[in-house]
């Protein structure tokens, strides 16, 4: 017999319990997973938004600056900014001979760190990047400033608007690759820069680093590719992906040549919450279990109930059963008893032994479940002697029952051929001022005149 523990049906049945009620909590509470990772992209975004405004605002300025003669500042405001940028936090690298213009568009950027202090350092590490002399203006210190006009900062990263296309440049914003910091190479960043012409060529171009978060981009592959409208993509999306199609996908149009999406596959949510599925394995086979221990123990208390209320020799009910209904007491008033006795069992028992004397019983019970109804009462209460209770039974239909009683019990055939076996009965209607023990007198009183006839 196979363990309720170790059952393949619980199993199965706890495993698909299980998968119901954890698909349930994904649809719950994917929302949630999915509005955490839409909030660190909505971050980047916003950040690289942020930065695309300020580097357009300021190259702007500097251009409209460029273009006003009375705008410019003279040669001794010019040098006192130059020598005090370290004061102010801002650092220079490149040509020592720079042009006037280049000198001019340093004092335009000190005019708006003084007006605007925050906007320069807001979004970022910026810089701004004058391709005549070669000279680079910081908003911190870098360790090696020819990188920023190196190869890699130009061909492969894509931030020197000056060797960009016009396309590109179409919108006046120009976005990078994702890349290491010249600032600070721990760092991810991308570089957005905006051109500054200078009639009709580009002179140079202001620039704003966004650090993307380091944790963002943990475990994540970063994809380029350019569509048929030449549209610049930027894909972020897992190392490792399985059911790459099973996937919510986000995108954001950051200029008129970029966008970058960042395709969130739902695996990770189930790799995140694999155990949870497992928990409710183990608690539902643990429940499933417990119920059909409880409901084992119920069917067995039944079956000694029942076994307890049945005689052993005839399998009909018993006198514990006849004192249960006697408590109870909700017996209807339109019924009738009778009373029955085994005639000359004892002489059967003398002359051919008890076993015959139990088959005669039996002979006896088997009458009776013949002759009456399934929700009549049926019982033996000791030896030869045995009882009927009829449920919403006249007397005239009661006596009827218990001729057809007598006859059939003589006229069916007995495992001795030659002798057959009879019975004497007891039979009343229980009236509604009667009870149920005044009515099993009388059926007994009326027994023993039957039994004194025979």
């Amino acid at each position: 017999m196979t363990s309720i523990y170790f059952n393949k049906s619980i199993v199965m049945i706890s495993m698909l319990f299980s998968i119901i009620l954890y698909i349930l909590v994904v649809i719950l509470t994917s929302n949630y997973f999915l509005s955490n990772e839409k909030k660190s992209f909505t971050i980047l975004v916003n950040k690289i938004d942020n930065a695309k405004n300020i580097t357009y605002l300021i190259s702007q300025y500097i251009e409209g600056r460029l273009l006003i003669k009375g705008a410019f500042k003279n040669e001794k405001e010019v040098n006192g900014i130059v020598e005090n940028l370290s004061k102010l936090r801002y650092s220079t690298y490149g040509n020592t001979n720079r042009t006037d213009r280049t000198n001019h568009i340093i004092g335009f950027l000190y005019d708006i760190n003084y007006d605007l202090p925050s906007l320069i350092r807001r979004g970022g590490d910026s810089y701004y990047r004058s391709y005549n002399d070669e000279f680079l203006f910081t908003t911190r210190p870098v360790d090696d400033y020819k990188k920023f006009f190196s190869k890699d900062a130009c061909e492969v990263q894509k931030t020197c608007s000056l060797f960009s296309s016009e396309f590109l440049l179409k919108d006046r914003i120009l976005v990078s690759n994702i890349y290491d910091s010249y600032f600070d190479e721990s760092k991810s960043v991308i570089s957005i820069s905006s051109p500054v012409y200078f009639l009709g060529n580009v002179i140079g171009d202001y620039n704003m680093d966004v650090n993307i978060a380091s944790d963002f981009l943990l475990n994540k592959n970063i994809k380029y590719m350019v569509d048929k409208n030449l549209k610049k993509i930027i894909t972020l999306e897992q190392k490792k992906i399985f059911f790459r199609n099973f996937s919510y996908s986000i995108e954001r149009t950051i200029s008129n040549n970029l966008v970058i999406k960042y395709n969130i596959p739902m695996y990770i949510f189930f790799k995140d919450t694999w155990f949870v599925f497992f928990l409710f394995v183990f608690i539902s086979y643990l429940f499933l279990v417990k119920n059909i221990k409880i409901s084992n123990s119920k069917k067995e208390l039944s079956e000694m109930s029942e076994k307890s209320n049945m005689d052993e020799l005839t399998k009909i009910s018993n006198r514990t059963l006849l004192s249960k209904i006697k408590e109870k007491n909700d017996m209807d008033d339109c019924l009738s008893v009778i009373s029955i006795d085994g005639n000359n069992i004892k002489k059967i028992n003398d002359s051919f032994g008890h076993h015959i004397g139990d088959e005669a019983i039996k002979h006896i019970a088997s009458s009776m479940q013949f002759v009456f109804r399934e929700n009549d009462y049926l019982f033996r209460i000791g030896g030869d002697e045995f009882l009927v209770i009829l449920m919403n039974c006249p007397l005239d239909k009661a006596q009827e029952l218990g001729y057809k009683l007598k006859e059939n019990t003589k006229n069916k055939p007995f495992i001795i051929n030659d002798l057959s076996i009879t019975i004497s009965t007891g039979i009343v209607n229980k009236d509604k001022n009667m009870t149920i023990d005044e009515a099993l007198k009388l059926a007994d009183v009326q027994l023993y005149k039957d039994k004194r006839n025979q």
